[in-house]
């Protein structure tokens, strides 16, 4: 955990002296990219992603892809184009939705319902993202 995070982050700062940029602001924005995988070790602990049936596996997968895809697009603020306020808090609060959907902590109709609301509003998100940046950008 301490490679992407500053002042440790060496990879971030040899990376600095290669683009002549600043080695901390460089850090902190490795930093911010790389936050998506403080949560992989709460999926191993707390998910059937390692000793679950295989359906369970493959759903739990699934589903942690989806909620990483909406982390990114809310920390990068960025779904196909620049995301507005409104967008960018759903895009985290769906992320929080298909993590907690995935956790075994939570009943199996609890994980249904919140997996279904998830990828709903991703599904939402994606193509009026999508539709926006077609019509406006073409």
């Amino acid at each position: 955990m301490w490679v992407p995070t500053p002042p440790v982050c060496i990879t971030a700062f040899v990376a600095a002296g290669i683009a002549n940029s600043s080695p901390m602001k460089t850090g902190f924005t490795a930093l911010e990219m790389g936050s998506t995988f403080y949560f992989v070790p709460f999926l191993f602990l707390f998910t059937p992603l390692v000793n679950g049936s295989p359906i369970e596996m493959i759903a739990t997968a699934i589903l942690a892809a989806f909620a990483f895809y909406m982390m990114v697009a809310f920390l990068e603020n960025y779904l196909f184009g620049k995301t507005n306020l409104a967008v960018r808090v759903l895009c985290g609060l769906n992320s929080l939705c298909l993590f907690f959907a995935s956790f075994t902590t939570t009943s199996l109709q609890t994980s249904i319902i919140m997996s279904v609301i998830g990828i709903v509003v991703l599904i939402a998100l994606i193509l009026a993202q999508k539709k926006r940046y077609r019509t406006c950008c073409t």
